[in-house]
């Protein structure tokens, strides 16, 4: 969406956190009205909208992939899509997290980065089966957005 262009562009994560927080609420609440007949298109926009915001501000986590995960249970209408891309997105995101606190880990720290590794890698495996099962729904344009 616009909206998304323009804080992405303005730097909102030190500008305009409240702004930019309250949108982020907005667009989830919008994607959290799963099934709803009369708001596809809405919902496609707020899942791509989400997608960019997790893709530009890499530091900050907006969507976690399992509440994602079920949403694209419960979608039956075109806005999968959508979904689907985000949570590809948010998946792919987590991975890197996961990997990056690996390579950082002090002496002291590797239980505690181990456990939560083995936490988060159910959620990935989760997601990562909900992809490959879903993957026929995917246009070849989603398909190549997934990172």
């Amino acid at each position: 969406s616009t909206l998304t262009v323009i804080l992405v562009i303005t730097n909102a994560q030190v500008y305009y956190k409240k702004l930019l927080s309250s949108f982020v609420r907005l667009l989830l609440g919008i994607v959290a009205r799963v099934r709803a007949q009369s708001d596809q298109q809405l919902r496609l926009v707020a899942c791509e909208s989400l997608k960019l915001l997790e893709h530009e501000y890499p530091d900050y986590t907006f969507v976690v992939p399992k509440h994602i995960l079920s949403h694209c249970e419960s979608e039956t209408t075109f806005a999968l899509q959508g979904y689907l891309c985000l949570l590809a997105a948010t998946t792919s995101k987590l991975v890197r997290k996961v990997e990056r606190s690996r390579a950082l880990a002090g002496p002291g720290e590797i239980e505690e980065v181990e456990e939560t590794s083995n936490h988060h890698s159910n959620e990935i495996r989760q997601a990562t089966l909900m992809l490959l099962d879903k993957l026929e729904v995917l246009s070849p344009a989603g398909v190549v957005g997934i990172p």
